[in-house]
C-alpha cells in the first residue's frame, strides 16, 4: 500500500491522532528500552499547554490507506534561517523516547524524516534522545547504512531500574542490608513523632490536593535550596499542574504522599504503563532528611505498585547511590542525545562539522588528562 505523508500544523486537531498515537507508543520491560508514557499523546498535549516552543510544533504523519503508521512531532529551533535545525518535542521534557512507528522499517523512518521538509522546508539536523540498544537506535543504524542520512550520538547517562519480583519477602531479601536497616530505624524514629499516613495519589478527585502537597514538600526540601525543585521552575510547576488531572483520570499516574500528623513530609509519584512505574519526582522535607522519610515511603510504594500489577520500577533519573540499594537485580539503560543529519548538502556539512568538534573535544580531553612531563635539568 502506498505511503502518504501529511503534516498536522493545527494542534487543536490532536485528538484525531490520539488512538493511533497511543498504539505507536510501545513499551518493553526486558530489557527496559521501550518507549514510556512521555512519548504518548497526553504528555505532548501537556507540553503544548506549557511550552511556547511546543505550541509551534508540527506533527509529520505517515499513513498507509486509512492507517497511521508513523508520527514525528518536531519544532523548529529558533534563530536560524539557513540550514534549519529541528528538535523532537520530547526534548523539552521527556524520558525513554524514540521513533513512533508501527514497524521497525528503516524505509518508513526515512520517509517520515524526509516528510519533515513538508513541515518546515529543507532542514540540516534533527535532535532527539534515544535509548541505547532500543529498537529506535537499531533502526537509525539501519537507516544510515542504506541512505544519505547520518547521525552523531553524544555521551549520555544511565538510569537504573529493578524488578519488583513476585512478593515482598523475595524483594526485601534482595535489598542491601544497609537499606533494610535504614528503613527499620527511620520507621521506629518517625512513629513516636506522631501519626504516619501514606496518602495515595491515584484518582482525579484529589489531583489539586496532590499537587499542593507535592509543592509544599518541594518548598521545604534541599532541592528548593539548590534551585532544582518543581517549585523553583515555573514551567515545571505549570506542567505538573496541567498533567496531573488528566493523567490521574486516565490511570496513567500513581504515587504516594507521606504525612506526619497531617503534614506532608515526603512524596513519590510517576507514570504507570504496561507494568512499568516510571518515577517522575520524589523528595522529602529538609527538616526530616535525617529520618529518611523518602526511603520509608518508597518501601511502602513498592508494595502498593506490586499489588497494582507493576513489575518494573524505573527511576528515570541518573544513577545516584541511593537508587542502587533497592535491589540486587538492578540494571540500567543509557539515554544518549542524537543529532540526525539530513540527506542534503547542508546535512552533510553539518555532520562533518559536528564530528570534527566531537573529535576535537575528545583529543583535548585526553591531552588535559595526561600527567605533565618532567623537564630534564
Amino acid at each position: 500500500m502506498p505511503l502518504r505523508i501529511d503534516v498536522l500544523s493545527d494542534l487543536s486537531l490532536l485528538p484525531t491522532l490520539w488512538t493511533a498515537w497511543e498504539s505507536l507508543t510501545v513499551e518493553s520491560t526486558a530489557p527496559l528500552v521501550g518507549l514510556d508514557a512521555t512519548s504518548g499523546p497526553l504528555w505532548f498535549a501537556t507540553l503544548i499547554q506549557v511550552f511556547e516552543r511546543a505550541r509551534a510544533a508540527r506533527i509529520v504523519v505517515a499513513r498507509e490507506g486509512e492507517h497511521i503508521v508513523g508520527l514525528l512531532p518536531v519544532y523548529l529551533e529558533p534563530g536560524r534561517h539557513a540550514c534549519q535545525r529541528l528538535v523532537a518535542a520530547t526534548e523539552l521534557y521527556g524520558g525513554r523516547n524514540g521513533f513512533l512507528l508501527s514497524r521497525p522499517d528503516p524505509d518508513l523512518l526515512g520517509s517520515l524524516l524526509r516528510g519533515a521538509r513538508q513541515a518546515f522546508g529543507s532542514w540540516q539536523s534533527l535532535r532527539t534522545m534515544l535509548v541505547e540498544g532500543s529498537a529506535s537506535a537499531h533502526l537509525l543504524e539501519q537507516l544510515v547504512n542504506s541512505s544519505g542520512f547520518s547521525y552523531v550520538a553524544e555521551a549520555g547517562w544511565e538510569s537504573p531500574y529493578f524488578p519488583l519480583l513476585e512478593d515482598a519477602a523475595t524483594f526485601n531479601a534482595g535489598m542491601s542490608k544497609g537499606l533494610r536497616q535504614t528503613i527499620r530505624t527511620a520507621t521506629n524514629k518517625l512513629r513516636p513523632l506522631g501519626h504516619l499516613n501514606f496518602v495515595e495519589i491515584g484518582g482525579p478527585e484529589n489531583a489539586q490536593q496532590a499537587i499542593e502537597a507535592i509543592l509544599a514538600v518541594e518548598r521545604l526540601s534541599w532541592k528548593h535550596i539548590a534551585g532544582s525543585a518543581i517549585s523553583c521552575v515555573p514551567e515545571q510547576e505549570a506542567f505538573y499542574r496541567a498533567l496531573l488531572p488528566p493523567a490521574l483520570a486516565a490511570g496513567l499516574i500513581y504515587g504516594q504522599v507521606l504525612t506526619l500528623e497531617g503534614q506532608a513530609i515526603a512524596f513519590n509519584f510517576g507514570l504507570i504503563r504496561a507494568g512499568v512505574y516510571s518515577c517522575l519526582k520524589h523528595s522529602n522535607t529538609q527538616e526530616h532528611q535525617a529520618l529518611s522519610p523518602a526511603q520509608v515511603l518508597n518501601a511502602n510504594l513498592v508494595d502498593r505498585l506490586r499489588e497494582r500489577g507493576v513489575r518494573v520500577y524505573d527511576y528515570m533519573g541518573r544513577a545516584e547511590p541511593h537508587k542502587l540499594r533497592w535491589s540486587n537485580e538492578t540494571a540500567a539503560y543509557a539515554r544518549r542525545p542524537v543529532w540526525i543529519y539530513g540527506d542534503t548538502a547542508c546535512g552533510r556539512v553539518g555532520h562533518v562539522s559536528h564530528r570534527f568538534k566531537q573529535l576535537l573535544r575528545t583529543r583535548l580531553g585526553r591531552a588535559a588528562s595526561r600527567p605533565p612531563t618532567q623537564e630534564s635539568d
